[in-house]
């Protein structure tokens, strides 16, 4: 079921909200990690700091950046076509240049993929409309509020705990 996390003060166990969100929690098991992800963010401070935590907490192996949905998708549709590796993972931003959030859900959901897609919504919006609508996504596990803290962080491992967890089974 796709998980809703509100930001800041209702999940941050921390008073102060100022702890880098990779200093609480701890990350998944090795095996559990996402072997690529895709985080598609145009701004190029969270694209850093999603890149680290994705790879420090979330375990992911390999990590492409891309700066709008146009480029992720074009890689993604690449990707599919000549069989190469296919995303475990995208931390998806809904406001970018080019093709933004939206659109790129709305590419993917027509797209006839081996296996589906796993999306975590990384934005700043806080409209409970964008909630609603990007978790009518299929592809979309998760809507997390910018800045991401430790309690997202740790949500965000244990959906992927239990989504490699399901597949092991």
């Amino acid at each position: 079921m796709p998980t809703t996390i509100q930001s800041s003060s209702t999940t941050n166990a921390s008073a102060s909200g100022n702890e880098p969100p990779a200093a609480a929690t701890e990350p998944l098991g090795a095996t559990q990690g996402p072997k690529l992800v895709y985080v598609v963010e145009n701004d190029r401070i969270s694209s850093a700091i999603t890149e680290l935590i994705v790879k420090k907490n979330l375990l992911g192996g390999e990590v492409h950046c891309y700066a709008d949905g146009q480029h992720a998708l074009a890689q993604l549709s690449l990707a599919h076509e000549a069989g190469a590796t296919l995303p475990d993972l995208i931390v998806l931003d809904l406001d970018m240049p080019l093709l933004d959030g939206w659109g790129f859900l709305d590419a993917v959901a027509g797209l006839l993929l081996p296996h589906p897609l796993r999306v975590f919504v990384l934005t700043s919006s806080i409209d409970s409309e964008d909630q609603e609508k990007a978790l009518s996504y299929s592809a979309v596990q998760g809507f997390f509020i910018k800045p991401l803290k430790p309690a997202g962080v740790a949500l965000m491992q244990d959906m992927l705990q239990t989504s490699w967890t399901g597949l092991a089974t």
